[in-house]
């Protein structure tokens, strides 16, 4: 069982990640990363907790990795529609 603080950062950077809130991602994800690093530094080497937090660090960011791409194409993706629509009404608007 990983720490509460850890616990509590990874709800705050899947929140982030959800809200497209890049910035904020970016600093949890660094947040989460010393944080897990801080805390297996403190277990003994064969403690089975640190292969558990390597786990989940890679799941966490693995996860926030692929929001923050599904993220990005589903705004390209809006934006090719907005400039799809502009070209349609200014054909429309010729006649």
């Amino acid at each position: 069982m990983m720490p509460e603080h850890l616990q509590e950062i990874e709800r705050e950077l899947r929140r982030a990640a959800a809200a497209r809130l890049y910035g904020e991602v970016r600093r949890l994800a660094n947040e989460f990363c010393g944080s897990a690093w801080s805390y297996t530094k403190s277990l003994p080497p064969d403690d089975p907790r640190l292969r558990e937090t390597a786990r989940k660090i890679e799941e966490v960011l693995g996860w926030a990795i692929v929001i923050m791409q599904l993220a990005r194409a589903a705004s390209g993706a809006e934006l090719q529609r907005l400039r799809t629509t502009k070209r349609f009404m200014a054909d429309i608007s010729v006649f």
